[in-house]
C-alpha cells in the first residue's frame, strides 16, 4: 500500500486545528499570551545575567588566585627557596 503524501487534505485538516487550539481565540487571551511572554522573556535575560556574573566573578577569582600563587613562589631579590 502506498503512503499518502503530506499534502493530501486529510494532513491539512489536523494541521489547522493543532494551529487553531494553540492561537488564543480572544483579543484579551492574545494579549495575556503577548504579555506572559514577554514577562518569560524578561526573567529569562536576568537569569542569564545572574548566571554570566556568577560566571564571571568564579574566573577572576581563579584568574587572580593563580596570579597571586605565581607571585608569591617567585623568589625575591635573589633570594633562592632552598
Amino acid at each position: 500500500m502506498r503512503e499518502r503524501p503530506p499534502t493530501e487534505p486529510r494532513y491539512e485538516v489536523r494541521r489547522r486545528l493543532v494551529i487553531h487550539q494553540i492561537a488564543p481565540a480572544t483579543p484579551f487571551g492574545r494579549v495575556l499570551a503577548f504579555v506572559i511572554g514577554v514577562l518569560i522573556l524578561i526573567a529569562a535575560f536576568f537569569v542569564s545575567l545572574v548566571i554570566f556574573s556568577i560566571l564571571l566573578t568564579a574566573t577572576l577569582f581563579l584568574i587572580v588566585y593563580a596570579w597571586w600563587e605565581s607571585r608569591r613562589r617567585q623568589p625575591r631579590n635573589g633570594h633562592t627557596l632552598d
